[in-house]
């Protein structure tokens, strides 16, 4: 896949006007969420299971069928080592979303989404940004996402994009532990955010922390399960826009999209916070 970056970002800027002027609602996948954005295909062989839940694996070896091809580590490496860096974190994130609508090719779009059966390799190398190792696509990745593209926008070569956490994606150069502990909460846990400087006037590219319900007690030990994104507007009173990974429909697997969720009071949203 080669890549033009000057109109790289033009592209996934298009991909996400498209997005916010053609009507992709679907049916909420919870009170508080809505997701807005086009849900990215499977791989061919896997779209007769797309009902099944994403691949479980070890991950200390792999196991059967729920490695990924090497042509699907290959593509996914190709994705990571084209995304842009010393860009927003949010450029980053917006990139993916273009992958998954398509604008660098048809073959890539099933790589921005989980699978059933084996793991997906892209989703698995996000997990570099953070000292979890996965268990295959069940493992929650919406803090991964948005760690990996924190550090990215850090990058100083294409090779800077972590090294692999297992068999199941290629390794770059790994990101450095400075970064890792000045610009990412180097977790998988979406708690992870609680502990960040929260901000009143969120600004595109900023994060939004949601926590579920009755996990109030794990904040201030910076853990907890709930979700996290990054901002992108505030449509109407009482929602935030947002893309993110991990985000999907009830009986789909989670993917890189855009959504609108409930941030009024009753919802399971936390706080903004401004990403670093």
């Amino acid at each position: 896949m080669r890549i033009n970056r000057r109109d790289m970002l033009v592209s996934a800027i298009s991909s996400l006007a498209l997005i916010q002027t053609t009507s992709f609602a679907q049916t909420p996948t919870t009170p508080d969420s809505l997701r807005i954005s086009e849900l990215p295909p499977l791989p061919a062989d896997l779209a007769s299971q797309a009902n099944e839940p994403p691949a479980p694996y070890a991950e200390t070896a792999p196991i059967g069928t729920t490695e990924p091809s090497d042509d699907e580590k290959s593509k996914a490496y190709e994705i990571l080592l084209q995304s842009p860096f010393g860009v927003a974190p949010i450029d980053v994130a917006q990139y993916f979303l273009a992958v998954g609508a398509g604008a660098y090719g048809a073959e890539y779009r099933p790589l921005v989404r989980e699978w059933p059966v084996r793991a997906n390799p892209l989703i698995c190398h996000f997990f570099s940004a953070t000292l979890t190792k996965p268990q295959g696509d069940t493992t929650a990745w919406c803090a991964a996402f948005v760690n990996w593209c924190l550090l990215r926008s850090h990058a100083t070569t294409p090779d800077e994009i972590g090294a692999s956490p297992g068999y199941y994606s290629v390794s770059g150069t790994r990101f450095p532990d400075e970064n890792l502990r000045k610009f990412s909460t180097n977790s998988a846990s979406s708690g992870s955010f609680r502990c960040w400087a929260g901000t009143s006037s969120p600004k595109r590219g900023d994060i939004v922390v949601f926590k579920n319900a009755g996990t109030d007690s794990l904040t201030a030990a910076c853990q907890g399960q709930g979700h996290v994104t990054f901002f992108l507007s505030i449509p109407k009173a009482g929602w935030v826009r947002v893309l993110g990974g991990n985000q999907s429909d009830p009986g789909s697997s989670g993917a890189i999209t855009v959504a609108e969720r409930r941030t009024s009071p009753g919802s399971n949203f936390m706080k903004f916070v401004s990403a670093k």
